[in-house]
């Protein structure tokens, strides 16, 4: 179990930002990255580790809803390994609202937590890390069929 370092908080866990970048840290093949909001490359928080995997050859996939966040990443990176995808609202003020990564199909990342500064440094947030393909698999599927029903919008 993971948690977020708010300053603002006098009660600290295992860091959630470390126990992200350490099952990206694994990646040798492919990362899928799903969270509500992000911030802009510069501070972004997995974005070293995502330049780093990216230079590596590993394809990373990105799920959000807001347009500009995501492709104000999209266009930093610059990178034909990189495929983002932008909700398409079925209805008014629908949201994806996933939090999670998946590692090489084995590794994940669940929790509450956007993958963002303010969600680590501001927020009282949580999540769990491990080993588990069932669920990668399970996750991985759910978005493919997001896909397949047109509710998300691949950015090029």
């Amino acid at each position: 179990m993971l948690f977020s370092q708010s300053k603002f908080l006098p009660v600290h866990g295992y860091e959630l930002e470390s126990g992200i970048l350490e099952i990206l840290s694994r990646a040798k093949r492919s990362i899928v990255i799903c969270s509500c909001e992000f911030n802009s490359r510069s501070d972004f928080l997995l974005s070293g580790k995502l330049y780093e995997k990216l230079n590596r050859g590993c394809k990373i996939r990105v799920y959000g809803n807001n347009y500009r966040q995501l492709h104000s990443l999209w266009s930093s990176f610059n990178s034909p390994n990189l495929d983002v995808n932008v909700w398409n609202p079925p209805a008014e003020k629908s949201l994806f609202h996933i939090k999670a990564v998946v590692v090489d199909d084995t590794y994940i990342y669940i929790g509450s937590a956007n993958l963002s500064i303010n969600a680590m440094t501001n927020s009282s947030e949580w999540g769990l890390t491990g080993n588990s393909p069932d669920i990668a698999l399970s996750l991985v599927n759910y978005l493919k069929e997001l896909e397949d029903s047109n509710l998300f919008l691949k950015l090029v």
